[in-house]
């Protein structure tokens, strides 16, 4: 999986997209999608567990979770439906605003 993240003050958007997944896929039509593919995968994300993030191309909305010391949304959630992922960070942080997209 590959992922990146740009912040300005409050407001934060991240990409994430699968790489190398033949192996993943249990059909040769499928997608890598759900708990059967990512299990107990995570993606760190910036600020503190219970950040909430909305992707854009599903509506789908997911806080981060603590794990490690770390705040990270789970793939099995992220990719859950749809291959791909951009995230925007949607709650607001101490003094900040919601974020969103421009």
């Amino acid at each position: 999986m590959v992922a990146f993240a740009r912040t300005l003050d409050e407001e934060t958007v991240i990409a994430a997209v699968p790489r190398l997944v033949a192996r993943l896929i249990r059909e040769p039509d499928g997608f890598p999608l759900g708990e059967p593919v990512w299990a107990d995968t995570w993606l760190a994300v910036p600020g503190e567990p219970g950040a909430r993030f909305r992707d854009r191309f599903t509506g789908a909305e997911l806080e981060s979770v603590a794990r490690d010391g770390r705040a990270v949304l789970p793939l099995s959630a992220l990719f859950g439906c749809f291959p791909v992922a951009l995230l925007e960070r949607v709650d607001v942080g101490a003094g900040g605003r919601a974020g969103a997209a421009r």
